[in-house]
C-alpha cells in the first residue's frame, strides 16, 4: 500500500480509502482514478484477512461523546472512526454500531450485555460500567486506567515539544487557541498552561477558544487581537483552526511567521500545500482506531489493564520560521 502511495503521490489513507471504496472521501475522480491505475499496475491486491481471536467478539458498540458536527470538523476525531471501520474489515467482523451519547450520559447495564465489546470516545461517565471492564476499550481518554485498557496520545509531550521549539526561535510571548471538550479541560491546554507557567511569565489572557473549525480559529484569533498584544507566537490545537488564525491575522496586515510564529496540530493532509506552509504535531488517530480494536478483540490475559501512548513528531515547516524542515519529537518531557 505504501508503494501504491509514492507511485500515485497521495497518502496511504487515501490509498485505503479508495480501495475498500470508501464513498465519503472527498478527493476528485481522477485521483481515485490514479490510485486504481497505479494499484493495478504495481499488481497490488486488497486481501482482508480473517485473525483469530481469543474471545468470541463479533458485536462491538462504537459510544462517541461528540456530536457528529464535531465529529466532522475535528480532524482527529473522524480518521479514528475510520481506523476501527477498517480494523473490523480486516478481521472479518462486521462494522461496529455507533451511538452519539451526550455528556454526562452512561450506558445501561442492559445495553452492555448486549454487545461483545465497547470502544468509547471521549466519555467520562463510567457509573454502569465498573462491572464491565473487560468489555470496555477508551480512546483518547480513559476516566480510570486501573480499571480499564485505553489508547491516547502524549498530548502533554508533544505540547512540550512544540512550546520548546518556539523558545529556541526566540518566542517569549506565545498564545494558544483552541476548542473546548464536554468535560474538564482539553489536554493540549493543560499541557500549554502547565509549560508557560513553569517557563515563561504566564498570562491568563493569553488563552482563546472556538469551535474547533476553521472558522473557530479564524473568531479566536480575531478575538486574540481585540483583547491583547499581538504575541510572538500563537500554538493552536487543531491544523484547520490553525489556517483560520493565520487568515485572520493576513486580513490585519500580520505576516507568518514575521510578525507570528504559528504551530498546530494533526498534520492534516493540507497542511504542507497552505501558504506559508503549517509547522504542526502529527499524531496516528487512524492507528488508535485500529488498535483500540485489536485490543478489545484480543485483550492481554493480564490483571494491569493495557494502556497505550501514541507517540508524535513535531513537523517543523515555514509557519514558525525555523530553517530546519523536520524535526522528530524526541525530545525529553
Amino acid at each position: 500500500m505504501k508503494d501504491v502511495a509514492n507511485a500515485a503521490h497521495v497518502s496511504i489513507a487515501v490509498v485505503s480509502r479508495v480501495l475498500n471504496g470508501d464513498s465519503t472521501l472527498s478527493v476528485p475522480d481522477s485521483t481515485r482514478q490514479r490510485v486504481i491505475e497505479t494499484a493495478k499496475k504495481l499488481n497490488y491486491t486488497l486481501k482482508h484477512r480473517r485473525l483469530k481471536t481469543k474471545q468470541n467478539v463479533t458485536k462491538i458498540l462504537l459510544a462517541d461523546y461528540h456530536c457528529e458536527e464535531e465529529e466532522r470538523d475535528d480532524p482527529y476525531f473522524w480518521p479514528m472512526i475510520r481506523g476501527i471501520e477498517m480494523e473490523c474489515q480486516v478481521m472479518g467482523i462486521e462494522p461496529p454500531t455507533k451511538r452519539y451519547l451526550s455528556p454526562g450520559t452512561c450506558l445501561d447495564n442492559e445495553t452492555l450485555e448486549e454487545y461483545d465489546g465497547v470502544l468509547v470516545i471521549g466519555g467520562e461517565a463510567t457509573r454502569n460500567w465498573n462491572n464491565h471492564p473487560q468489555k470496555l476499550v477508551f480512546l483518547d481518554y480513559c476516566p480510570d486506567t486501573s480499571k480499564f485498557p485505553s489508547v491516547s496520545v502524549d498530548f502533554r509531550g508533544a505540547v512540550f515539544a512544540a512550546l520548546r521549539h518556539l523558545q529556541s526561535l526566540g518566542c517569549a510571548d506565545i498564545a494558544y487557541i483552541g476548542g473546548t471538550r464536554h468535560f474538564g479541560i482539553d489536554y493540549r491546554e493543560a499541557a500549554f498552561t502547565e509549560y508557560m507557567q513553569q517557563h515563561t511569565n504566564y498570562a491568563a489572557d493569553s488563552i482563546f477558544h472556538g469551535d474547533w473549525s476553521t472558522a473557530g480559529g479564524y473568531e479566536a484569533m480575531c478575538a486574540l487581537l481585540e483583547k491583547r498584544q499581538v504575541p510572538q507566537a500563537v500554538f493552536v490545537a487543531s491544523d484547520p483552526m490553525a489556517i483560520g488564525a493565520i487568515r485572520a491575522m493576513s486580513e490585519v496586515g500580520l505576516r507568518v511567521p514575521e510578525d507570528v510564529a504559528v504551530v498546530g496540530f494533526d498534520d492534516i493532509e493540507m497542511a504542507p500545500y497552505v501558504t506559508p506552509s503549517l509547522t504542526t504535531i502529527r499524531v496516528n488517530p487512524e492507528l488508535m482506531g485500529r488498535l483500540g480494536v485489536r485490543m478489545l478483540v484480543n485483550p492481554l490475559e493480564q490483571s494491569t489493564p493495557l494502556q497505550v501512548v501514541m507517540p508524535f513528531q513535531l513537523i517543523v515547516r515555514e509557519s514558525c520560521g525555523s530553517e530546519t524542515h523536520r524535526q522528530a519529537s524526541s525530545l525529553p518531557v
